[in-house]
């Protein structure tokens, strides 16, 4: 907004409720930094959820194969051979 939409700090601070300085704050780092400036943590943590939520299913997985596994193998008692 401040440095591309070209709207004056004030303004920006006034309507997110926020004191200026800490929009020149953000402004000086983002001038300084670039897109580095504000990574961020909230996309880490959905990361991680997915990760260990990939996990979970790769083991119902496994589980799933070694039982098909077992329960497709004949009997001594199968009639159908």
């Amino acid at each position: 907004m401040v440095t591309e939409g070209g709207e004056k700090v004030t303004e920006v601070a006034k309507s997110l409720g926020l004191h200026p300085n800490q929009i020149y704050n953000w402004k000086k780092k983002y001038c300084e930094e670039g897109k580095k400036a504000f990574p961020g943590k909230g996309h880490l943590t959905e990361l991680s959820r997915l990760r260990k939520e990939l996990q979970e299913v790769k083991v119902e997985r496994d589980i799933s194969k070694k039982a098909v596994g077992i329960f497709s193998k004949p009997t001594k008692n199968d009639s159908s051979l």
